[in-house]
């Protein structure tokens, strides 16, 4: 059986069970590059990356069975993965948001390319987050799919906006061009923007009422 030299991600030594090394590495996307072993795993809007270095199996010599020791605790969390989130985007408008119905108004996101670092096993890693589709639920029933779409309302009320933005997922180490993709990406939502809607925001303005002291027929005269 291979072993590793430094593991990233080990799992949990329960009493009275070992742990198989080969697969203690708790990234499910993983891949290899020499002995560099890495991985990663979404879960929510949470990115873990993970990495260990693997031993050649030795060639030509037996392979010495390991000694049977009793368990050993060992700590739930290991230093040498790192997790990383990233930001969460932000809708917003530069329409007013008191409208009339069927007027145009428009909405976007703050969700752009971003990337955090970090060090693992001595290397540092770059995980890369890409916006590649946004979907819009406008709060009265319709939904629309665009980075920065315009909408009306066809009927008065109070409407609640907001956007599910989803970022490709992936990430490499310093010194290497090759991106490794996690093909689950993460989906964020948004804040709300509120609406109010009315059927008519401005009111005609009344006509003046003049008042004058002699016959209007045939005269042009103010009033007439």
């Amino acid at each position: 059986m291979q072993r590793f030299l430094s593991a990233a991600c080990m799992a949990i030594v329960f009493v009275g069970q070992g742990v198989n090394h080969a697969h203690a590495m708790s990234c499910d996307n993983r891949g290899a590059s020499d002995r560099l072993h890495y991985g990663s795993r979404v879960a929510g809007d949470q990115v873990t990356i993970c990495a260990e270095y693997w031993w050649p199996p030795v060639v030509g010599k037996p392979v010495t069975p390991p000694v049977k020791k009793p368990p050993v605790s060992q700590p739930k969390v290991d230093p040498n993965f790192f997790v990383v989130t990233p930001l969460k985007p932000r809708a917003f408008s530069s329409s007013a948001r008191q409208l009339a119905v069927g007027e145009v108004f428009g909405v976007e996101t703050s969700a752009a390319t971003h990337q955090r670092k970090n060090t693992l096993l001595g290397r540092l890693a770059i995980v890369r987050f890409t916006p590649t589709r946004t979907s819009w639920d406008f709060g009265d029933g319709t939904k629309g799919v665009a980075a920065t779409p315009v909408h009306n309302f066809k009927a008065a009320g109070t409407f609640r906006v907001r956007a599910l933005v989803y970022f490709a997922v992936k990430f490499r180490f310093v010194g290497s061009t090759r991106w490794i993709l996690d093909p689950r990406g993460i989906a964020l939502q948004t804040n709300y923007l509120t609406f109010k809607v009315s059927e008519s925001l401005v009111k005609p303005k009344a006509g003046k009422l003049l008042l004058v002291l002699f016959d209007c027929f045939g005269s042009q005269r103010k009033g007439c």
